[in-house]
């Protein structure tokens, strides 16, 4: 029930020395991985884009170093300038060459008795001396990739089998963000909407964000969800309850690319049980008939045995004489628990990023069941 959460900001030493902080050692966190993974401790890695100094290279470099380290989360953060803060003056803002923005605080709005809309708003850097603003919005659509692939515990395998061909996770997620243009259209689609939705939240101040939505048009919008939201949730929610087999169809498709350029070797029925794994787990786990829609493979490998090994072990070890059959099932456990929440928060795309925040991404997947 407890993740260790390591609030690291930046792994570049320059922008800890600017912001006055220090971390944990790289070496450090990776010599302390195995004994966290041993003790079932969940990890999470908090990381804050748009600190002095931080380029587009440094920061993908954080990501990279976080991942390396195997953290089953990263969650990224835009820099937020507080009234008070150490960063909020005008001399420090010309000196480190911040541009900011103004955005609404996610679902954080009322309208009063006489009226009037009242929103809680935030300032947050979206360029610096050493980044661009288009470079803060490619970097905001990276995370988004990096959340959804990395997050997401449906495709454990798929990075466990990676590892065989010494092929890194953030090697993947750079991979599939350099190639949006060759994947499915509904995935082009949804990095475009988050794309758009980056730029679209953000205002030059503060007294025209609030001014705009005292339109009573305009604060529909925010009832209903069309704007307002916490961006990575709602997409991410979008993502794996409306286009999951297209987006891990683009995992998968990127993910064998960059195997196959490795190495010689035929690797078909290997990836095969690989794929049918993800796709078995994350299929329709949203529908109103998830309960009764329950693919099943069989596979040539014990994938399970591999999976649960802690050695350092080949999935071709673990071939089988005899196919083995397995069935994707949800448990009536999960079911209620994801029917509660949406019973609350609505059965819509809100309420499932709703959901996703509540409940966590892991507990969604479906279970795979050996049929005998």
């Amino acid at each position: 029930s407890l993740k260790l959460t390591m609030a690291v900001q930046s792994m570049d030493e320059q922008v800890l020395k600017n912001i006055r902080r220090e971390n944990i050692s790289e070496q450090r966190m990776m010599e302390l991985a195995p004994t966290i993974k041993e003790s079932g401790l969940q990890t999470k890695a908090e990381v804050i884009l748009g600190l002095p100094g931080e380029s587009y290279d440094s920061h993908l470099e954080t990501l990279k170093t976080l991942l390396n380290a195997d953290m089953d989360e990263i969650l990224v953060f835009s820099c937020m300038l507080l009234p008070g803060s150490e960063m909020y003056p005008h001399e420090e803002r010309k000196k480190w060459g911040f541009e900011t923005k103004h955005r609404i605080l996610p679902r954080d709005f009322a309208k009063l008795s006489g009226g009037k809309t009242v929103l809680e708003t935030e300032e947050v850097v979206v360029g610096t001396e050493q980044m661009t603003f288009d470079e803060y919005v490619e970097l905001r659509v990276f995370n988004f990739i990096l959340r959804v692939t990395s997050t997401d515990k449906v495709y454990s395998p798929l990075k466990k089998f990676l590892k065989e061909y010494d092929i890194k996770l953030f090697d993947l997620v750079e991979k599939m963000s350099k190639n949006l243009d060759n994947a499915p259209d509904s995935v082009k689609d949804i990095c475009t909407a988050y794309r758009r939705s980056t730029i679209d939240e953000l205002w030059d101040t503060e007294e025209e964000l609030k001014k705009h939505y005292q339109d009573p048009n305009e604060y529909n919008k925010l009832l209903n969800g069309t704007v307002g939201q916490n961006l990575l949730f709602f997409y991410h929610a979008f993502a794996i309850s409306e286009h999951i087999h297209d987006y891990t169809d683009f995992v998968l498709k990127v993910a064998k690319y960059l195997i196959t350029k490795k190495t010689d070797k035929n690797i078909d029925k290997e990836f095969l049980t690989i794929s049918n794994y993800c796709i078995g787990s994350c299929h329709n786990i949203f529908g109103d008939d998830r309960m009764e829609t329950n693919p099943e493979f069989d596979y040539d490998y014990d994938i399970l045995a591999w999976m649960n090994s802690k050695e350092v072990s080949f999935l071709n070890s673990f071939e089988l004489d005899k196919k083995l059959k397995i069935i994707f099932e949800l448990t009536e456990d999960q079911y209620k628990t994801v029917e509660d929440s949406l019973d609350i928060f609505g059965h819509n795309k809100i309420g499932r990023s709703q959901v996703i925040k509540v409940v966590g991404p892991n507990k969604l997947w479906r279970k795979p069941v050996i049929i005998k």
